[in-house]
Formats: structure tokens, C-alpha cells, sequence
């Protein structure tokens, strides 16, 4: 039941957020899903570059959506845990964010080394 779940989530996300082409793209009819709830930050550091970068988008964000979203929306990531899942893929051992970018840069700017993750593998 959870498998199939994942499955919806992730085919509701693709060509809203991933689209064919992109990388880490996966045809969710393809995939194998599972959740994780201590999926490793470090495995999603590279598509920033660094930490400092994903710090600094972060702080960019935070001033360019605040009035949209909301100061207790981006507070909220920074002082208590992720709850909502992070939508990763991963394709030959790398990992790529489906939905979920201000998550993980929050956990990094916190200092936090995991975060709950639904994962599409091919």
C-alpha cells in the first residue's frame, strides 16, 4: 500500500517539479519506492556544491518568499525537525530532490545529518 502511495506522489510531482530529460529523472511506472526516515543530507550536498551554498540559497529564499510564505513557514524547518518527507531519486548511486529543496537546505543550515525521505530507485 505504501509502495503504491509513493508511486502517486511521485507521478503527481513529475512535470510539475521533474520533468523527462532533467537528471534524476525516472519514469515513476519504473521505479521501486520506499521511505526512509533518517535519509543522509550528505547524499544531496552535491547538487549545490557545498554547504555554504545551500546556506546561502537558503538565506536568499527565505528573504525572496517570506511575504509569500511566510517567516513561520521557513522558522519552523530551522527549529524543529522535518516532518514532511523529502522526494529523492536516485539513479547509479547518485541522489536527486524531486520536491523537498527548502527541507533540505534547512536541515543543513541546522546542522541536521538526516531528514524523512520517500525514494524512487530505477
Amino acid at each position: 500500500m505504501e509502495t503504491e502511495i509513493l508511486k502517486q506522489d511521485f507521478i503527481m510531482l513529475e512535470g510539475e517539479n521533474v520533468y523527462k530529460g532533467d537528471p534524476g529523472y525516472i519514469e515513476p511506472s519504473n521505479g521501486t519506492f520506499n521511505m526512509q526516515s533518517d535519509y543522509p543530507v550528505e547524499r544531496l550536498i552535491h547538487l549545490m556544491g557545498s554547504l555554504e551554498e545551500w546556506k546561502v540559497w537558503y538565506n536568499d529564499e527565505v528573504k525572496d518568499l517570506s511575504d509569500i510564505r511566510g517567516e513561520d513557514y521557513f522558522e519552523d524547518m530551522l527549529k524543529n525537525p522535518i516532518r514532511e518527507p523529502v522526494y529523492v531519486s536516485e539513479i547509479d548511486g547518485k541522489a536527486y530532490i524531486w520536491d523537498g529543496w527548502h527541507r533540505v537546505a534547512a536541515s543543513i543550515k541546522a546542522g541536521r545529518l538526516t531528514l524523512p525521505a520517500a525514494v524512487m530507485k530505477n
